[in-house]
């Protein structure tokens, strides 16, 4: 489980959009670019990037406004019985 949570809104479209990428087998990208928090034309940008054969991932950060309803929740957990670790 890898999250980066806060409340965006890709919906607006005078912001940025969401897009997702599998440049190879096994790996996917998530970006997040531009997008409008919540009740907000504050720009974000992030991106997620998972590789399910190294388990290897990363979370990186471009623009954030400050303007956002919630602040950042960013995760990571391995799963199993004590995800929550």
């Amino acid at each position: 489980w890898l999250c980066a949570w806060t409340d965006l809104d890709p919906s607006n479209t005078a912001g940025g959009s969401v897009y997702y990428f599998e440049p190879s087998p096994g790996v996917g990208q998530a970006t997040w670019f531009g997008v409008f928090g919540k009740g907000t034309a504050g720009p974000n940008s992030i991106q997620i990037t998972w590789d399910l054969g190294t388990r290897n991932w990363s979370i990186e950060y471009g623009t954030l406004s400050l303007a956002n309803p919630q602040n950042w929740l960013t995760n990571y957990s391995p799963a199993g019985p004590s995800a929550d670790r």
